[in-house]
């Protein structure tokens, strides 16, 4: 569910050249992302399932409830637990 909510086809872009291509034993891995520099993303290149305002919505939602990788690696859960962001820019950091 979360790759399908993460896809950009919904809001009706078109993307490519997103994955590695084959390696010399002609396997694909589909887990290889290239840097963003080389994706080619076509807006308004596929019918789009919802607007791109609530693609934007969920992927700032999901963003946002994302845990802290610590947070899986406590023994415990305590209060605070993947809440505790940073004091100057206010975003949640892997270290």
């Amino acid at each position: 569910m979360h790759d399908i909510l993460r896809n950009e086809k919904y809001s009706g872009v078109y993307v490519f050249n997103k994955t590695a291509s084959k390696n010399a034993f002609g396997k694909r891995n589909g887990h290889a992302i290239k840097d963003d520099e080389d994706v080619v993303r076509v807006p308004d290149g596929m019918p789009a399932l919802i607007s791109p305002e609530d693609y934007q919505k969920v992927f700032e939602k999901m963003k946002a409830n994302k845990r802290s990788p610590a947070a899986y690696e406590a023994t415990e859960t305590y209060l605070l637990s993947g809440l505790i962001v940073c004091g100057e820019c206010l975003e949640k950091h892997d270290h």
